[in-house]
Order: C-alpha cells, then structure tokens, then sequence
C-alpha cells in the first residue's frame, strides 16, 4: 500500500491505527517521513502522539520535505507560522520533542533561525531559550541577532511614523519582545564575551557578564523602542561604504518602573557587512 507524501497523517492514524502507521512509516522515504512530521507539526490542531512517533522513525524536523525545495523544513515553517499568537503557543512544546531527539541546529547547513526574527512574541523568546540551552555557538547567535535588529530597524525606515514603537499585534511582532530576545542573549555568559555586536550595544567591553544573568527573566522587565537616525555612511574594511540605521531601547524593572539599562541599536541598509563595519573611536553614534 502506498501513502502520498502530502496525505494527512492525521486521517492516516485514523484509518489505520497507530500501530500499522508506524510500520508503514518504516517504510517511507526520509522525504515523506519528513513531510508527515511538517503537516503533523503545522496541522491547526497538532498530534502531539503522532509527532513523537514520526521522530521516533527518523523524521528530520531540519530536513526537507519537499523535493523542489531543499530549504525550508518543518522547523522554519513552525517559525514562519509563529507570527501568529495561535500558532506560536506550540512552538515550545515541539521543540523540546525535536531536541529530545535530537535535534541540532548547528548541525543544518541553512540558516534555520532566520525566521524566528518574525516571532516577536512571548512563545519565540521561549523558542530562543531552549534553542540556547541546546548548546547554540555565539557565531550562530550573533548572526540571529544582526539579523534581528537590522529588520527590526529597516522597518522603521519605511514606516509611517518612525516616532512611536511599532507594534502590530495582528501578527504580533512586537519590537518589545525583539529587545527581550536581546536581554534573553546577554544573559548568556558566553554569548556576552563572545559576540562584540552584543556588547556594544548593551555596555562596555569591561562590564561583567553577570550583570545581565537577571536578564534570563525578561517578563521582569518591559521596554520602550525608538527609532533614531539613518543616512551616513560607514567604512568597510575593504573601503567600501554602507549606510547605517540606529535604534534604541530602554529597559525597565516592571514592577519597581524604573530604568534599568539604555541599548543601543545598531544596522545597516547591507547586514550582511554589519560586522565589518569599523566605527571610528571618537566617534559617538548615540548623540
């Protein structure tokens, strides 16, 4: 008996009970197996049961599951869906099956976390913790991050009203929980020493790491974004020229309203050169 690649496993375990699904799964390709896991996973209603059991016959959530495109995987789409408050709520419980079997995202050669910029909410913060707690290097956190804030600031470029922070709570990116997934970064002792971008814009390069460790608790604190210039012209290495974006943030203790810490935010029209962007010494952006 065949089973098409793009048929509700859902109606499958249905029709056929658990037990022959997973003997007929045996069988599939790693192809179908991971494209039951994407419709599994991303289905309105998730089969939690029926998730486990498909990784527990080798389906790959980093791994294709369409033969005409070799990038996205259930992983990315489950990003892609975050967007939605809905949608985002699973986020945390499927990763933590993903990573209990597994799981690596160092290992993929796509950028998988480049979609989780857009989940700018409570459930995307949480995503990024597990993710970091499952072993993410600073490289791959750094480059999350200038990726993160330059789209957070290139928006504000075309927007209506650079003025106020941007909000839309339809898809729930909020530029509030963008900064909290900042904080939830610093926090991390190894990121902190090894990612310049991230110091520079928290504090100085001789403040200890461990004042950020409260950061880990980012519902502690709320935060205020503000657009603030864009336009000049910085020098690459190899003399090129790129125009840079600045943000920045403020943070406060919820309960106690007071400031806690001034970030600055930092982009570029070009992020992929952001890092090799020489800011002069005596020049301050922030003023």
């Amino acid at each position: 008996m065949n089973i098409r690649p793009d048929c509700s496993c859902g109606a499958v375990k249905t029709r056929l009970g658990t037990s022959l699904c997973r003997n007929l799964e045996k069988h599939m390709t790693q192809l179908e197996l991971n494209n039951l896991l994407y419709q599994t996973s991303t289905a309105p209603d998730p089969d939690y049961e029926m998730v486990e059991e498909l990784l527990q016959m080798g389906a790959d959530p980093l791994g294709c599951y369409d033969k005409d495109d070799d990038y996205d995987c259930a992983l990315t789409e489950l990003f892609s869906d975050g967007q939605e408050q809905k949608r985002a709520e699973r986020l945390p419980d499927l990763i933590k099956l993903f990573l209990r079997y597994g799981m690596d995202v160092e290992s993929s050669e796509n950028d998988v976390l480049h979609s989780l910029k857009w989940v700018r909410n409570e459930y995307g913060v949480q995503s990024l913790q597990l993710l970091m707690d499952a072993g993410l290097t600073t490289e791959t956190v750094e480059c999350f991050a200038i990726d993160l804030i330059g789209d957070l600031l290139q928006f504000e470029v075309v927007s209506d009203d650079c003025d106020r922070p941007f909000c839309d709570f339809s898809r729930c990116e909020s530029f509030e929980y963008a900064v909290k997934m900042i904080l939830l970064l610093s926090s991390y002792d190894r990121v902190f020493k090894g990612s310049r971008y991230i110091r520079e814009m928290l504090g100085d390069e001789g403040e200890d790491p461990s004042v950020f460790a409260p950061f880990r608790k980012w519902n502690d604190y709320r935060c205020e974004f503000e657009f603030r210039d864009y336009g000049d012209l910085l020098p690459l290495h190899d003399g090129r020229k790129v125009s840079w974006l600045l943000g920045s943030a403020t943070v406060f203790g919820k309960e106690s309203g007071e400031k806690v810490r001034n970030i600055h935010l930092i982009g570029s029209l070009d992020m992929d050169r952001l890092e090799q962007i020489e800011i002069p010494a005596e020049r301050n952006l922030w003023n």
